[in-house]
């Protein structure tokens, strides 16, 4: 049975149809943007404040990361991604 990282090491090794390479840059973006406007909508505060009282991890929500500051290059961030 091969592991999540030997699918990734494969996948990064393979090569991507132009087609492809052009959807998956769409559908990162349309994951950006609906992600960016949930953050935005008054919808979603309650679920935001409870997600952000939960701490930070691996994984936040869109706008849960604290900004980051100029000058700490080379530390690690939370990834953002859309938790709506």
């Amino acid at each position: 049975m091969s592991t999540i990282t030997d699918q990734l090491i494969r996948f990064r090794k393979a090569e991507v149809p132009a087609e492809a390479a052009v959807m998956m840059r769409l559908s990162l973006f349309d994951w950006a943007a609906c992600g960016i406007a949930g953050a935005q909508a008054g919808e979603f505060d309650d679920f935001s404040a409870a997600q952000r009282a939960m701490g930070t991890g691996q994984a936040q929500i869109f706008g849960g990361a604290p900004p980051r500051r100029p000058g700490r290059a080379g530390q690690r961030h939370a990834v953002p991604c859309a938790g709506l």
